[in-house]
């Protein structure tokens, strides 16, 4: 059961609103799996209404506003842009299982066709190493800009980095030990 937070800005929360809202909320755990919670915030500005949900689930964290003159307008627009970003999340979850598939082929690579390079270390940044399969991490390649993920890959217990490669497919990083 996901926990909903409803709160108001300059607007008291009614019992119809509050229950409109978590009526209309329930239904997300259609598309996300394990939804931790959902915040709600109702504010009142220039007698307009801003719906703003943020919603935390296991694997997925969504944003979606709305802004109307009616509290319950305000409160659809949101929910509704919650709801598509959920279904493409679904979507994604579900087409990264055959491209994740592909990304498992392991491309050797010469080190001793490398360049020798010297250089000086010039910016340290921590990350933490989240456990996740290889297709979890394709799936969050493919949610972000990033160039390169390091994760600790939950089927060999090791760390891993999965990177873009400029063909537009994935590559691997994997200690031999």
């Amino acid at each position: 059961m996901m926990k909903i937070e409803v709160s108001g800005i300059h607007i008291p929360i009614q019992d119809e609103v509050d229950k409109h809202i978590r009526k209309k909320l329930e239904k997300l755990t259609k598309y996300l799996d394990k939804v931790v919670s959902v915040k709600v915030i109702l504010k009142m500005e220039r007698e307009r209404y801003i719906t703003e949900i943020n919603v935390l689930a296991k694997k997925a964290t969504i944003y979606g506003e709305g802004t109307s003159e009616d509290v319950y307008v305000s409160i659809e627009k949101a929910v509704g842009k919650v709801r598509r970003q959920a279904r493409k999340f679904k979507e994604r979850l579900k087409s990264h299982k055959h491209r994740a598939r592909l990304a498992q082929e392991k491309m050797p690579l010469e080190l001793s066709s490398l360049p020798e390079v010297r250089s000086k270390v010039i910016h340290i940044t921590p990350q933490i190493a989240k456990p996740m399969n290889l297709d979890e991490a394709v799936m969050q390649m493919d949610l972000s800009r990033e160039k390169f993920l390091v994760f600790l890959n939950a089927a060999t217990a090791q760390v891993n980095v999965i990177y873009k490669m400029h063909s537009g497919g994935y590559g691997l990083i994997e200690p031999q030990l």
